[in-house]
């Protein structure tokens, strides 16, 4: 069988072609797998984010005795609401006082306003929105000024943090964005890389034959949430699942 000088030329061009096609299909397939294998390179030892909300201590600004405790450990309260309302019987006996020399006595005014624009900080109000872990004050206590009655959970400015391995540090760089699952709410969040932070020395342990394990040492890291208004659903504490 004889072959012309084109139809050799077509089988050549084809078959160079195929050879391209394959290239560029193994090309593909394989950073496809390289980046499977990067990602469980980077979650292997990251399978939880720990959730970390500012933890903010409320302080009275003023002494008195305590009316009204309108919270409990659990609420979740807006920025600006009430949550302890104090009273001063002293100073609200001086106020009667002096509002009865106020017309006619001019330093006598000047107290009595003096004492009504420091009347607002008898009611202890939020400071962010949040949820309330503790309550450090009972109706009928006296307080002095500073002492702190409430402590809370802030919804903003969260963090989720977690530990990786060293080497693992330059894939969270490249992959700056995961998503986390959460069991409780079973429902999934995207969060973004924030930085790294000390190094998480972790404690040798001993097996059960005596010998014993130096563990390797991990880098602290944090993300923050996409939308930064899920933070309300999240409680302090708990675990989000990474998905790899």
């Amino acid at each position: 069988m004889k072959f012309s000088l084109s139809a050799l030329n077509t089988y050549f061009v084809n078959g160079l072609y195929l050879i391209v096609i394959f290239v560029i299909v193994f090309f593909v397939a394989t950073q496809a797998l390289v980046r499977k294998i990067n990602t469980y390179t980077l979650t292997e030892s990251i399978l939880f984010l720990t959730v970390d909300k500012p933890d903010v201590s409320i302080a009275t600004t003023i002494a008195g005795k305590v009316d009204e405790v309108l919270v409990k450990s659990g609420d979740h309260v807006s920025e600006g609401e009430v949550l302890v309302r104090l009273t001063d019987e002293t100073n609200e006996a001086r106020i009667d006082v002096l509002r009865d020399l106020a017309s006619e006595n001019l330093s006598a005014n000047t107290e009595l306003q003096l004492l009504r624009a420091r009347s607002v900080e008898y009611a202890v109000k939020a400071p962010r929105d949040g949820v309330i872990y503790e309550v450090l004050a009972a109706r009928g206590s006296f307080l002095q000024n500073g002492t702190v009655i409430v402590t809370l959970f802030a919804d903003d400015e969260i963090r989720l943090v977690g530990s990786i391995r060293p080497d693992q540090y330059p894939l969270i760089e490249k992959n700056r964005g995961i998503t986390v699952f959460s069991p409780r709410l079973g429902q999934v969040y995207t969060v973004l890389f924030q930085g790294v932070g000390k190094v998480k020395e972790e404690a040798p342990f001993i097996t059960a034959d005596g010998t014993e394990v130096i563990q390797e040492e991990k880098y602290e890291i944090s993300f923050v949430l996409k939308d930064e208004k899920q933070g309300t659903a999240f409680i302090e504490g708990e675990r989000l699942e990474v998905i790899p």
